[in-house]
């Protein structure tokens, strides 16, 4: 069977790995010149070397970067970013404290940042947050005290890259749960001392290439042919291929997908079956 990932974003390219290391034939289509999507990196001639664009700090809780870096030979890529304290400073207020990152947890994190009254405050919000469908953070949380702004704000801006009034407050407080749930290391910072490219992307492509895929650029999807409820047929400017409708069900999309238009029939003739 051939499977086809849309984008070499770090998601297609994890899907793409877990794929080809099952033993499928993989095909990556990604549009731009280059894989990485919101993690890639580029040379920048103004400050004369080479940036990153995307995430460039790595929690100790996410286990499920560090399981992929391990699956592409990367696993020393990230680094402690740190010592074992932390420093935090107040810029309002001119407060400063330092946190053990390595033998505390993200709930002593938080219990830093505010009193006891504003932490009891903090988890009667959080309580009854998951029956406030679609609310976001700042609606949950804003006025909640000096633990919100100190570090709730910073937090989902960092964690979910989306200020608090455009963040659900649910896919917040999961990943708090995550963290919460960690233990000790679960808040300790990582970086790549070298750049994203280097550590995530480039091994990642090499090792799917390695196990037979196929990462092909300049190659966005340009429409797609759904019925019954399935995708029978996707077109990318390389190429056209039919799906196997039994188990091809409309996907789901992070944002409306206006650039992929819905192919009529007539316009999906020229599409090809994909053996197996």
């Amino acid at each position: 069977m051939t499977v086809h990932v849309a984008g070499a974003g770090l998601s297609g390219l994890a899907a793409a790995l877990t794929a080809a290391k099952a033993g499928h034939k993989v095909v990556v289509h990604e549009a731009a010149a280059q894989a990485g999507g919101r993690c890639r990196s580029f040379e920048d001639d103004t400050v004369g070397g080479v940036i990153d664009n995307g995430t460039h700090v790595l929690l100790g809780a996410n286990g499920a970067t560090f399981n992929f870096l391990r699956a592409i030979g990367s696993d020393e890529a990230f680094l402690p970013a740190t010592p074992r304290r932390l420093p935090f400073i107040d810029l309002e207020t001119g407060k400063s404290w330092s946190f053990d990152v390595i033998g505390q947890g993200a709930l002593a994190l938080m219990m830093a940042a505010g009193t006891n009254k504003e932490m009891l405050e903090i988890a009667w919000r959080t309580a009854v947050a998951p029956a406030r469908r679609n609310a976001s953070v700042s609606e949950v949380y804003a006025g909640a005290g000096s633990v919100y702004d100190r570090l709730l704000v910073p937090l989902c801006t960092a964690l979910m890259n989306c200020p608090p009034k455009d963040t659900e407050a649910r896919a917040f407080l999961r990943v708090m749960k995550t963290l919460a749930l960690g233990g000790r290391g679960a808040i300790r910072p990582f970086v790549a001392p070298e750049n994203l490219a280097a550590a995530l992307i480039n091994p990642a492509n090499a090792t799917i290439q390695r196990f037979g895929g196929e990462v092909r650029f300049h190659d966005p999807l340009l429409g797609i042919e759904p019925h019954d409820g399935k995708i029978t047929a996707a077109r990318y400017r390389s190429d056209s291929v039919t799906l196997c409708t039994r188990d091809a069900p409309l996907p789901f999309f992070s944002r409306a997908p206006s650039s992929v238009p819905i192919m009529r029939p007539r316009q999906a003739r020229n599409f090809r079956k994909v053996p197996g």
